[in-house]
């Protein structure tokens, strides 16, 4: 139940090139809340860029470490969290997520996501294989159910940051109180 969660704990969940990082970063700004990018944070963890923990540790272990990150985060308050692009699709990371907080997902259509992920100067290693574009594209069609699932969906096509960041503080603000 909706009310029930903590409404000063929102997960901001997206495929790559969705604006999870700059909406989160000024989201957190304007509510004064503080900001986790779960992708720079299990960097910092393995001490390592995310296309290198992928290569010496493999999917599974970087999932499982990411796992254990939204466990931690999911007792927290005042937190905005930029979610990686997998990371609610795995059922427990999800319910977790779901159970403590909002989830947001951030909407663009599939063609202006794989524009935005190609130019991004972000270490990107699933964006990194031959056939880059259908890879994306399945991948994408795989996570979708999970992202539609959030509290809210937010269009970012054509819209601002803080646009973008003005619409999610006003449905928040529409939620009910604990």
């Amino acid at each position: 139940m909706v009310s029930q969660r903590k409404k000063n704990l929102i997960f901001l969940t997206g495929y790559m090139g969705a604006g999870k990082s700059t909406i989160g970063r000024k989201l957190a700004y304007a509510l004064k809340y503080r900001f986790v990018d779960t992708d720079k944070a299990l960097e910092r963890h393995f001490k390592l860029k995310m296309s290198q923990i992928f290569e010496t540790f493999g999917e599974t272990t970087f999932r499982q470490e990411e796992e254990r990150l939204i466990e931690k985060m999911a007792t927290r308050n005042h937190y905005i969290v930029s979610t990686g692009g997998g990371t609610l699709t795995r059922t427990e990371t999800f319910f977790t997520a779901q159970r403590a907080g909002f989830l947001v997902y951030l909407k663009a259509p599939l063609e202006v996501l794989f524009e935005r992920a190609i130019f991004s100067q972000k270490d990107r290693p699933l964006i990194n294989t031959p056939n880059a574009e259908e890879t994306f594209k399945n991948r994408f069609k795989k996570r979708e159910p999970y992202y539609i699932r959030s509290d809210y969906i937010v269009e970012t096509t054509n819209r601002s940051s803080d646009e973008v960041v003005q619409e999610i503080i006003h449905w928040l603000q529409e939620q009910p109180s604990q």
